[in-house]
């Protein structure tokens, strides 16, 4: 379409544009002082997430075991619940923006004293019934565009603190959420 192929021609350019991992859009505070304190599903409290507190009402069941499952991993510098409608969103071809689910850094397999992170994933989780809906057939197809583009290393001289990261973003359905993690963080 008319979208691709302006990326195409350089016409328009796909980019995280930051000086640091804040996306320009992550808060600084988030507040939960009202609201009870999600945990693992173990019952724990989480330890990986960006903020100490994280509300029950920003998960699902699924994003609730997917951020377990997050939290567990030794490899990752943080996980972020990203907030829908108020912090770092894509804007694809169509009107509405989408808020991705979570933010995933992840550390290098040889830790690197001057860079915490290497990796990041943008997440959006997928339930059962939506997985054939339309609107998860745009996000993908949003998100394989975002990574596609994320790999040129041409973006990258746009912002130079990004230029030794890889992005990648990703739909994770429900139904292989755990197969597909384990696959994009062991590499």
């Amino acid at each position: 379409g008319v979208f691709r192929d302006l990326l195409d021609r350089g016409t328009m350019r796909f980019l995280v544009v930051t000086e640091k991992l804040d996306f320009t859009r992550l808060p600084e505070t988030v507040k939960t002082a009202r609201e009870r304190q999600a945990n693992r599903q173990d019952g724990g409290p989480f330890q990986r997430s960006l903020f100490d507190r994280v509300g029950e009402s920003a998960f699902n069941t699924l994003e609730n075991k997917v951020a377990t499952y997050l939290d567990r991993q030794e490899r990752l510098f943080f996980w972020y619940r990203n907030r829908a409608r108020k912090d770092y969103f894509v804007q694809g071809w169509r009107s509405g923006r989408i808020f991705a689910d979570f933010i995933v850094t992840l550390r290098a397999d040889e830790p690197d004293p001057d860079d915490a992170y290497h990796r990041v994933f943008v997440l959006e989780t997928k339930g059962l019934h939506l997985r054939a809906a339309a609107d998860t057939a745009y996000k993908r197809s949003v998100f394989d565009l975002c990574s596609e583009h994320a790999r040129k290393a041409d973006w990258a001289a746009f912002v130079p603190a990004m230029r030794k990261r890889v992005i990648r973003y990703e739909i994770v359905d429900e139904a292989e959420w755990q197969q597909r993690l384990t696959s994009l963080l062991a590499h």
